[in-house]
């Protein structure tokens, strides 16, 4: 139950897909209101749709990463012991037998925010920098686990691209194939001998393989920006300005540094998909707000943020508690838990003991069950105190109760919330 709990929040993955096929249809069909009698797929309906497509992409990294800035706006975040920041570098070490340089190893709290921060900001006035940026920032968080999610967040980042470099980018895998073939290899073969993480290689290959991609992308679009200016603005002889790549990039950083913001890229002129875009930006960033409302926490971009937000505790810096619209929070409070030395012997033999043992502390429903049930396979008595929005239970013997197991069928399982939560003190590193 519980792996399906942390399993079910890559639906997320579904929602830009369906509201793309969404936008299509839209503009299909005021196409076809305009003209039923000459309707045709030509040039000017399949740019309107491609311009639909790319703003929903731009709309969606930039309200994303926003939230991920905002939810680790809290004081635990900037704790250094239990925050996410440290507890990401360690993990990188655990799975990949790399040398991690010390600017990621003992990066402080506020650098990670910061360079969160930057994604946005890039992206929206600096767009080329913007992609190398958060594919080589960004691409970390993959490499210790959700390597579905940071992908989707590439592949919204790469909706930053113009349309001219396109023509960039297949002129630069003509020519440069077989170094990228070359380098690809390499990197392959390190990757292949330095992966000691928990899951299968080729998953993190693909990965990698994207993110060798998106960086040569970039470095095509920056040859054919400089070849464009050396033979335009530069005479190429030897001894002028920008002559090499490097003197040129020194000269003129307007290949990666090129402000574009522009607030069509975010909502074309078409009416409808304009409607529809704004919908779903005003509805994307309630979804980010939803655990100040107490509504859910999963799917709102809180992921590695040390972000409490209950009746037991609240740590957000910017958000009062009085966005809270709930009177009790939705977890099982779990105060006292007493079990024999035998069963305590074998639940500390767990491998992921804080999955599945039955401890004091917030515990959601479906997490709540899936424990009572590893005390029932332990055929363990146990007694349990707690409280479920403002009333008290107690159970001199919950493994063998069927009062406790009606009432348990009757609550909602809350998936949408975290498994386990502390009930005092800070708000360790937790997905």
């Amino acid at each position: 139950m519980v792996d399906r709990q942390v399993a079910d929040e890559y639906i997320l993955l579904m929602l830009l897909p369906t509201t793309a096929i969404l936008l299509t249809v839209l503009g299909l069909l005021r196409r076809w209101f305009q003209s039923r009698a000459h309707f045709e797929l030509d040039t000017a309906l399949k740019s309107e749709i491609d311009t639909a497509h790319i703003s929903l992409f731009r709309l969606s990294i930039v309200i994303a990463m926003f939230f991920a800035v905002l939810h680790k706006l809290n004081y635990d975040f900037f704790n250094p012991e239990i925050s996410c920041a440290s507890a990401l570098a360690k993990e990188l070490e655990l799975w990949w037998q790399l040398p991690v340089p010390d600017a990621v190893l003992n990066a402080k709290p506020y650098q990670v925010i910061l360079g969160e921060a930057l994604v946005p900001v890039l992206l929206l006035f600096y767009p080329r920098a913007g992609i190398l940026f958060t594919t080589l920032f960004v691409g970390l968080i993959g490499h210790i686990g959700p390597t579905l999610f940071t992908m989707l967040m590439f592949m919204m980042a790469f909706a930053f691209f113009r349309y001219e470099d396109g023509a960039h980018i297949l002129s630069g895998l003509k020519q440069y194939w077989s170094g990228l073939l070359t380098f690809t290899l390499v990197i392959s073969v390190i990757s292949f001998k330095t992966f000691t993480g928990k899951r299968t290689w080729v998953e993190f290959h693909l990965y990698q393989l994207v993110i060798v991609g998106l960086i040569f992308c970039v470095f095509c679009i920056f040859v054919a920006d400089w070849k464009r200016h050396r033979s335009v603005v530069h005479s190429p002889r030897k001894g002028c300005p920008a002559s090499t790549p490097i003197q040129y990039l020194m000269a003129n950083l307007r290949t990666l540094i090129t402000p574009c913001f522009n607030i069509d890229a975010f909502f074309p002129r078409n009416r409808a998909i304009k409607i529809a875009l704004v919908s779903f930006a005003v509805l994307f960033f309630l979804n980010g707000m939803s655990p100040y409302f107490g509504l859910k926490y999963r799917y709102s971009f809180a992921m590695l943020s040390n972000l409490r937000a209950d009746t037991a505790r609240w740590n957000s810096m910017v958000i009062p508690k009085w966005f809270y619209l709930r009177k009790q929070d939705p977890f099982i409070h779990v105060t006292r838990v007493e079990v024999d030395r035998y069963t305590q012997r074998r639940l500390s033999e767990l491998e992921t003991k804080r999955q599945h043992e039955m401890r004091p502390g917030l515990i959601s429903p479906m997490s709540f069950k899936h424990r009572l049930q590893i005390l029932k396979r332990f055929n363990a008595k146990a007694r349990l105190e707690f409280t479920y929005r403002g009333v008290s239970y107690t159970y001199e013997d919950a493994t063998n109760n069927a009062e406790l197991d009606s009432w348990l069928a009757k609550i909602p399982d809350s998936k949408m919330f975290q498994e386990w939560l502390p009930a005092e003190g800070p708000q360790p590193c937790v997905h």
